[in-house]
C-alpha cells in the first residue's frame, strides 16, 4: 500500500501559499498469484487497485500538472494517454480531476521467452473529492511479452468497451516491463 501526501506550488508566496497548497492522497495496492508451474508454462493473476483525492480545492485552482488524469499504457489500456475524464472546449481535450479510482486484472501466461497477457482495466477522474463509480471507463485486450535479459518486452491491444466520443476504437502499446 503507497500513499502520496500533500504538495505546495512551487514559488508560491506566502500570501498565495494557502491557495496554492493541495493535500492529495492517493493509495496503491497490487498483488501477484502464481497459478503454479506445469510443464514450461506458468501462469499468474495479477491485479492493482489505484484511488486518489485531492482535498479542499476546486479543480480550477489546481494547477494542470498536479491534477489526476487516467487512460493509457500504464493506466487503462484502450484509451488514449490521460483521455479518460471530463473534457472541456472545442477540442474535447481532458482537462484533469480531483479524484481518481483504476482497477486492473491481467492473467500472465508464459512458455519459455513468450508469453501472452489477456487483461480487463477500468478507471475513471471526477471532478468532485470522490470518484464516480458509475461513470468507470472499461478497457479490454490482449498483449503479447518477449521475456529478454533485461526485462519484458510487451505489446498490448486494447480496446475501449464503453468509450466515449472521440476515442480511438482501438490502442496498441509497446513498452519495456509490465503493465504494473
Amino acid at each position: 500500500l503507497f500513499f502520496r501526501g500533500a504538495t505546495r506550488e512551487e514559488g508560491a508566496d506566502a500570501e498565495t501559499a494557502a491557495a496554492c497548497f493541495h493535500p492529495n492522497r492517493t493509495a496503491s495496492c497490487r498483488g501477484v498469484y502464481s497459478l503454479g508451474i506445469r510443464q514450461a508454462v506458468r501462469v499468474v493473476m495479477a491485479a492493482r487497485a489505484r484511488f486518489g483525492t485531492i482535498l479542499g480545492s476546486t479543480v480550477d485552482q489546481i494547477a494542470p500538472s498536479r491534477r489526476f488524469y487516467a487512460g493509457g499504457g500504464a493506466s487503462v489500456r484502450g484509451y488514449g494517454y490521460q483521455a479518460i475524464g471530463p473534457r472541456y472546449g472545442e477540442d474535447d481535450d481532458p482537462v484533469g480531476g480531483k479524484s481518481l479510482a483504476e482497477f486492473s486484472l491481467e492473467g500472465r501466461i508464459r512458455f519459455g521467452n513468450f508469453g501472452v497477457v489477456p487483461f480487463v482495466d477500468a478507471g475513471n477522474i471526477s471532478t468532485s473529492f470522490l470518484p464516480r463509480f458509475r461513470d468507470l471507463r472499461i478497457g479490454a485486450g490482449m498483449g503479447v511479452r518477449y521475456y529478454s535479459n533485461f526485462g519484458p518486452i510487451r505489446v498490448d491491444v486494447g480496446t475501449p468497451l464503453n468509450p466515449q466520443s472521440g476515442d480511438p476504437k482501438i490502442a496498441v502499446y509497446v513498452s519495456l516491463g509490465q503493465a504494473f
